[in-house]
């Protein structure tokens, strides 16, 4: 390596080239080392997943059977209408979850729909979303001009908008197999 490279500053093209290259030859070790670091982390999941696994059966299972006994003797396990209670290891009840909004039985989003438009009072639970369809507004302005439909730069700017598109600097190291060929 140079002492231009070693101080920080690129002044020739192979000065240049020479720090692209080790760029991706150093890319090229870190996804060999990356791919060492998770085979060796898969082996260690799969040596210890089937415990995991066995252990997450059993506590569904006990679940399930704690459930239909609190169910079935709800009053009993929570008196006074109580939501929870506790054990020496857990407290355990009963939680409402978040309301939804659920179809009934033979209807459609589609069919509740009709039927709020139906009752002009009730078209206030339809919601309507406008919002500028930005890659139609893109698609028009990039199609040459003589086509149906384009838009100049000029219409984008009365419009109050422009099409942008930023340059960036990149680097995409070689297949580690072809690299070093």
């Amino acid at each position: 390596m140079s002492k231009r490279i070693k101080d920080g500053c690129l002044t020739t093209r192979t000065d240049f080239e020479r720090v692209i290259d080790q760029i991706c030859v150093q890319s090229n070790d870190l996804q060999s080392w990356e791919a060492l670091r998770d085979a060796e982390l898969q082996r260690v999941r799969e040596n210890h997943d089937e415990g995991a696994r066995a252990i997450v059966a059993s506590i569904k299972a006990l679940r399930i059977l704690a459930e239909q006994y609190a169910t079935e003797h709800r009053e009993e396990l929570l008196p006074d209408k109580a939501k929870s209670a506790t054990t020496a290891l857990a407290t355990y009840g009963f939680r409402l979850g978040m309301p939804a909004l659920k179809t009934l039985s033979k209807k459609t989003w589609a069919k509740v729909l009709v039927a709020l438009k139906a009752d002009r009072a009730m078209t206030r639970f339809i919601r309507t979303k406008e919002e500028v369809d930005k890659a139609k507004l893109i698609a028009a302005a990039t199609m040459p001009a003589a086509k149906p439909g384009s838009l100049s730069s000029a219409a984008l700017s009365e419009l109050g908008c422009r099409v942008a598109q930023e340059e960036s600097f990149f680097i995409e190291p070689k297949d580690t197999a072809t690299a070093h060929k």
